[in-house]
Parts: structure tokens; C-alpha cells; sequence
């Protein structure tokens, strides 16, 4: 919006300014400090976003740990999701190798953050980096399901951002 913002001796956070293409709504999960696993790192997102006019809503996780990398996503796997306004995240992603379940809880109030939009930096994200998180990683198979990981942490990174959020957003995609 040609704002110039110049920082000297300060910590920054810079972001792409998305103009359209950032999502009108979307929630985010982000962790890597478990208590039990020390090798996993888990990041989660889900957004409405408009391509080519049309609205879409896409979803991701992937996970990193033991030198194997899982990703998951919603235009080619089944995916669900309930995400509060403040406070709880639900996801559920699977294929024919892997199912993952993602719990976050977050019982303090959330950091409001500014955000780009179509009419500049709005505050239009609330986020924590102190959220509760509880991953499980099943491995599937024809005959029975084996659980491979099940980690938990207080240090996640949580959060909910742009229109929308005075409901809960609920979606699922069954491949």
C-alpha cells in the first residue's frame, strides 16, 4: 500500500504482501518441541482462498520426524477439520498409508496480529505460542491400523485469522 516501515536494532517479522491471493479465512498449527519425540515437527494449515474467482478451500499437514517426511493434503486425501474461534483445533487427515490426528487447545487469550488484506495490514489474526498440541500418526494397512506416533507439547504455535471467525469452521473432504 507503499508504506516504507525501516527497523534498526529490532527484532522483525516480515511478511509477502498477498494483496488477493492471502486467504480470507484460515487456521494454522505449528509445532516442534515434543515432550516424547524429540525429531517431530508438525505443521497444519487450512485456508478459503480465491483462484481464479472461484473460492476453494484447501487444507495441509505435514510431519517430520525419523528422517521420513508425511504430507497430507486435501486436494488428493480425506480431511476434516473443526476449528473454534479461540481455543480448539481439530484435524483429521488420511490416506491408504496414514492417518493423523491433531489436537490443539489454547486456555490463554490469543496475541491479535496485523495481517495483509486488499486495504493493508489489518489486526484480523489471533495466535499463541503457547498452545496445547497432541499429534497421533497411525500407520494403515489392509488388516489393522498401527499407531506410530503419539507426542504431546505446551509450545505449539496456534492459530485462527481473517473473516469469519465468530462461528466455528467446520469442513471435511472424503476422497
Amino acid at each position: 500500500q507503499g508504506t516504507r516501515y525501516e527497523f534498526q536494532q529490532a527484532p522483525v517479522y516480515a511478511e509477502k504482501n498477498w494483496g488477493g491471493a492471502f486467504p480470507e479465512r484460515w487456521f494454522w498449527i505449528q509445532a516442534n518441541a515434543f515432550e516424547a519425540v524429540a525429531d517431530l515437527t508438525v505443521t497444519a494449515a487450512g485456508g478459503l482462498r480465491q483462484v481464479l474467482g472461484r473460492s476453494e478451500t484447501v487444507g495441509i499437514v505435514g510431519l517430520h520426524f525419523q528422517n521420513r517426511f508425511i504430507a497430507l493434503n486435501s486436494l488428493k486425501d480425506s480431511m476434516r477439520w473443526r476449528v473454534d474461534s479461540w481455543g480448539s483445533w481439530y484435524v483429521v487427515v488420511q490416506n491408504h498409508q496414514y492417518k493423523i490426528h491433531l489436537k490443539g487447545i489454547a486456555e490463554s487469550h490469543p496475541a491479535t496480529v496485523r495481517v495483509p488484506t486488499l486495504t493493508g495490514l489489518q489486526f484480523q489474526c489471533w495466535d499463541t505460542t503457547h498452545g496445547c498440541l497432541e499429534v497421533e500418526v497411525w500407520e494403515r494397512s489392509r488388516h489393522s491400523d498401527s499407531l506410530l506416533i503419539k507426542a504431546k507439547t505446551s509450545l505449539a504455535g496456534l492459530e485462527v485469522g481473517g473473516d469469519g471467525w465468530e462461528t466455528p469452521w467446520q469442513w471435511s473432504r472424503k476422497i
